[in-house]
């Protein structure tokens, strides 16, 4: 360690299993940078005991290492698959490996080595509880070569990277310190109908209404200056006070050297020490005590924790050229978010897509009223941003009653004219970081905030037009559809595809991916089909307002960029956006001859048994009449990101390949459909793995984030959100049905029961987790699974969920007379294999028959929520 490098050995976290830990400090006082190292040795071959050893004394020192922790050794672990951070094949009941796995995971670990020895494993890792880390092969080497043990490089951030600064030049008014009654009182006085009386255009009653709203605002809301506290926010000012003395003592020192400087200087740090631990603990316990009546400030607080963050870096690039002006990111993000829109001169003609006559029920004129309005006004979220318009909902929501009456007129003229106002067609962009490098421009997505006064007109008018395009919609588009959801389509999927799979066929499925789909809707051709679907008249006329003339600006910590065009695609953030995307859309499952598609919004996922090579040919046919669709409609497809995969278990598979627009499509062993990781045999075996170490690292998090509450209740909501939903979505469609699944998945609760009755002081020697989850009045993972399978059965039944396959594939028993004894109510499908029988429908109406018998259960005669009750009764 170089002597200018500030460095401590802490010997009271050594576990003793040839471990050394070091905690390096870098940077002056201001602006330091902590890392705690770990080097390790485990000698082979690795006993079970010694790494248990090592993981019990981590679990117990943790809370004593404040700072990011990176561990680096060799672990003699080489048949891990850190790539999936899984067990290699031929290891799989590997538990010394499964232990290492799981502290890696519960602890929010990640190795970063990839460097692979001659024997193509990876014995040393390095662990890192942050990102921002570069591990390499290493080209100067200090001694010779180790063909087990590659040096390697690891790059460590020791600074923390700077964010863009704020725009000092602007101001913003304090909503939250208005006297609303004074400016309900003013708003009330102003007779709208008189104001308006004779203007029929509804631009100009939109800049007439913004004029009186505006004057309100300059009158009623005061100005404040943008002040952002550089402090902690839970700093007391008292603590802010002597961190300000201790400061000014240790500028004193160092320029006087008076040792008294120096006393003061280190007294006042032992106290600030002491106070910021206490400030912290009571911002904690605020925090869990604002949990039930303010949610978003707590999950807030969550999010937080997670390293979630919008800051922008003071540097973005774009190529090789780099940006740390304000005003040129801010320019930047805008021309880059442009570009997912068409170019206007490339736009094609709608004449190309053909003549389209309308074929269905015209749509009747809308129609609104003053009680809707109101309803819309009062019902608007508080804590959201203003638009581009500058108003923020709390000022509408405080208004409601006032401004009822101007909106009315508005929108009515609006809708009779079939003219969308000019002023809400500008949207105010955000850019929000997806993954990867925070300074790639690429790596940022749009947030479009809309004026408030829009999305309300938009809500009026989606009802009419939601409710007339089901009635045309596509039995194969599961997106943004009532009673329709990722789990429908999945379980659809599923059940057709296990189905084929226990007849030994084989199914080859081809996944696309449509390049920025709703921003490249083209405005002729959706407005074609609009009217194909009845959308005609004043009606018509109006969306088509709606779409057109669309622009955008982007802000970047009060930095404004200059306004950009919209050409094509849908409105984001909007109400009506997703409906007319599926309004566009909804004629593509019809072009498909010989093969089943399969729609979520703009997934399309399409698939067909192959008995033969003449399968396949039918099957790239139809491929081509996607690549025929997709040119008629100026729609593009990323090939790179469009994947096939032959789902089968037989032995000589039919070798088939398939291309689009020449390029042949990547096939694939797994792939990730709508959340859930689906394999060629459909064992489930790899979203299992994965939602086990997603549990397991947010489990982690909760329990390292969660210490300091006291309230149980606290640290259960925060395990049933963050944790419980990772295990349990779509468990309709993969409910594992080995017992060695099943245990793995419940070892996580199992983990925070057992940290829950510690918490309370129970001991662990004699802990019963059938007796504290009836303690805590939890219910085992695997009986909340059965649950979720009934209530699917019992919404599918009762048309609560809409899917015309999934219904026509339950089979009623209907006795030729009356039996003595109760008879199951379902026949479930006959099935030769594992599989088949535990298909979606064939295991939920086979645990239906076994669980049924009383009146609770009777899908015809009670309630949903009866049902579930009786259910969680059953299964506790």
């Amino acid at each position: 360690m170089q002597r200018r490098v500030k460095s401590i050995r802490n010997e009271s976290l050594e576990s003793g299993c040839e471990d050394i830990w070091v905690t390096v400090e870098i940077g002056d006082h201001n602006k330091y940078h902590q890392i705690t190292f770990c080097g390790i040795y485990l000698s082979p071959p690795v006993q079970k005991t010694i790494l248990k050893h090592f993981i019990d004394n981590f679990s117990k020192i943790s809370d004593k290492i404040n700072s990011n922790v990176c561990i680096v050794g060799d672990f003699n672990l080489g048949t891990i698959d850190w790539e999936m951070e899984s067990l290699t094949e031929g290891y799989q009941t590997s538990s010394l490996n499964q232990l290492f796995i799981d502290f890696v995971n519960l602890n929010g670990f990640k190795q970063f080595n990839s460097v692979k020895n001659r024997m193509n494993r990876i014995l040393d890792l390095v662990l890192v509880d942050f990102s921002n880390i570069e591990v390499s092969s290493s080209v100067d080497r200090l001694c010779s070569e180790d063909p087990l043990h590659p040096p390697i490089v690891v790059v460590l951030p020791l600074v923390k990277e700077s964010t863009l600064s704020y725009n000092s030049i602007n101001c913003k008014r304090n909503f939250h310190k208005v006297d609303y009654q004074a400016v309900n009182n003013y708003l009330a006085e102003i007779k709208w109908e008189d104001l308006f009386m004779g203007v029929t255009d509804v631009n100009v009653l939109v800049n007439m209404f913004y004029r009186e709203i505006e004057y309100a605002i300059d009158k009623f809301v005061p100005v404040s200056g943008k002040s952002r506290n550089k402090y902690p926010p839970w700093y007391s000012n008292c603590l802010i006070r002597r961190l300000k003395e201790k400061e000014k003592y240790r500028k004193k020192y160092n320029k006087f050297h008076n040792p008294l400087d120096n006393l003061s200087y280190r007294l006042l740090s032992e106290r600030c020490s002491k106070l910021t631990m206490k400030c912290y603990r009571d911002f904690l316990a605020k925090t869990e005590q604002r949990i039930s009546r303010d949610p978003k400030y707590f999950w807030s607080y969550v999010k937080q924790k997670r390293g979630g963050t919008s800051s922008i870096p003071a540097v973005i690039t774009e190529g090789t050229r780099k940006y740390s002006n304000g005003d040129d990111i801010c320019n930047l993000f805008a021309t880059h978010f442009s570009s997912s829109y068409m170019n206007p001169n490339k736009i094609i003609p709608a004449s190309v897509y053909g003549d389209l006559n309308c074929c269905c029920q015209a749509l009747g004129m809308i129609s609104v009223d003053r009680e809707q309005i109101i309803k819309l006004l009062k019902s608007i979220d508080v804590s959201k941003g203003a638009g581009s318009d500058g108003i923020p909902p709390i000022f509408i929501v405080s208004c409601a009653s006032a401004l009822v009456d101007p909106l009315y007129i508005i929108f009515r003229t609006s809708l009779c004219s079939g003219v969308f106002p000019l002023a809400w067609k500008t949207a105010k962009v955000v850019p929000l970081h997806k993954s990867g490098s925070v300074h790639s421009i690429r790596n940022y997505r749009p947030i479009s905030i809309l004026p408030i006064f829009s999305k309300v007109l938009e809500q009026l008018v989606y009802p009419y037009i939601q409710s007339h395009y089901e009635k045309y919609a596509s039995d194969r588009q599961h997106g943004f559809l009532n009673r329709r959801s990722t789990i429908t389509n999945l379980v659809e999927y599923v059940e057709d595809i296990t189905e084929r799979l226990d007849k030994n066929e084989q199914v080859d499925a081809i996944y696309t991916d449509f390049s920025r789909a709703f921003d490249r809707v083209v405005h002729d051709i959706l407005l074609q089909k609009l009217s194909y679907l009845g959308f005609t008249g004043v009606i018509h006329k109006w969306i088509n307002s709606y779409l057109t003339c669309r622009s955008f600006y982007v802000v970047v910590n009060g930095f404004q960029s200059n306004i950009h065009g919209i050409a094509s695609g849908v409105p984001q953030g909007s109400h009506l956006g997703p409906v007319l995307f599926n309004i566009f859309i909804n004629d593509l499952p019809q072009i498909f001859q010989h093969c089943t598609p399969l729609l979520f919004a703009d997934d399309l996922k399409i698939y067909k048994t192959i008995k033969s090579c003449q399968d396949a040919i039918m099957f790239q046919n139809d491929v081509r009449s996607l690549e025929k669709w997709c040119s008629h409609n100026g729609v593009d497809l990323n090939i790179a990101k469009c994947f096939h995969i032959k789902f089968t278990r037989k032995h000589h598979i039919i070798q088939s390949h398939y291309k689009l627009k020449d390029t042949e499509i990547t096939e694939v062993d797994v792939v990730k459909d709508l959340g859930i990781i689906l394999d060629r045999k459909l064992t489930f075996q790899p979203h299992i793995d994965y939602i086990i170490k997603r549990a397991s690292r947010m489990l982690g998090f909760v329990l390292r984030n969660a210490k300091f509450f006291k309230n149980y209740n606290t640290k259960m909501v925060l395990f049933n959100i963050l944790v419980r939903s990772c295990l349990e979505y779509g468990s309709v469609v993969w409910r594992p049905h080995f017992s060695t699944h099943s245990l793995r998945i419940e070892r996580i609760q199992k983990r925070f029961v057992r940290h829950l009755a510690s918490s309370i002081g129970n001991s662990n020697r004699n802990f019963s987790y059938k007796r504290a989850l009836e303690g805590f009045k939890l219910t085992s993972l695997e009986s909340r699974r059965i649950i979720s399978d009934l209530v699917f059965l019992f919404k599918l039944f009762n048309s609560t969920i809409y899917s015309p396959q999934l219904l026509s594939k339950l089979f009623i028993r209907v006795p030729a007379r009356m039996p003595r004894k109760p008879i199951p109510l379902f026949v479930p499908p006959r099935r030769r294999t594992v599989l088949g029988s535990h298909s979606p429908i064939a295991r939920i109406t086979k645990q239906y028959n076994e669980c049924a018998g009383s009146s609770d259960t009777d899908l015809c005669a009670v309630s949903l929520y009866k049902f579930k009750n009786h259910l969680f009764q059953k299964y506790k």
